[in-house]
């Protein structure tokens, strides 16, 4: 799930059934989020809406990788992937479907590539398992598990 921007338009998010939600957390929620981007445009002053939507979309692709990283298998086949990412990201940029594919236990590769060079990144995690969540509850089984750390590095 992707974290709420600013987007293009004032009070858009990308939790999409947050905004059609007839919850009253929910509906507060997005009132409080438009105002807050409001607060944020007034102190900004004028943009340059293509440029916003343009930064949007990189952000939301980078939303999309990281995604990507945590919800597969390092190394995974594409036919065996989170079924999410198999056709690609939503995310369009430059009109072009952005789409990834692990080629190593930690290669991915993103294609067309939109990365001047490659880099390396790590990620820290926890895998906290179901069970010990049953037997002592997600709290303590959250404190209980060690940090893990997976390097991927991403390829052109």
């Amino acid at each position: 799930m992707r974290n709420v921007v600013i987007a293009t338009r004032l009070g858009d998010s990308s939790f999409v059934h947050i905004q059609r939600s007839e919850l009253l957390d929910c509906i507060h929620f997005i009132a409080n989020e438009k105002e807050r981007q409001q607060r944020i445009r007034a102190r900004l002053g004028e943009l340059d809406e293509h440029m916003v939507a343009s930064h949007f979309k990189l952000l939301q692709l980078c939303d999309d990788i990281s995604l990507y990283v945590c919800m597969n298998e390092p190394g995974v086949s594409k036919v065996n992937e989170h079924p999410w990412y198999k056709e690609g990201f939503e995310t369009i940029i430059k009109g072009q479907k952005i789409n990834a594919r692990w080629i190593s236990a930690n290669e991915i590769k993103i294609d067309p590539c939109v990365f001047d060079s490659e880099f390396t990144a790590t990620m820290k995690s926890k895998y906290v398992a179901k069970d010990v969540i049953s037997r002592i509850g997600i709290h303590a089984a959250y404190k209980e598990t060690k940090w893990s750390e997976l390097t991927v590095t991403f390829k052109n």
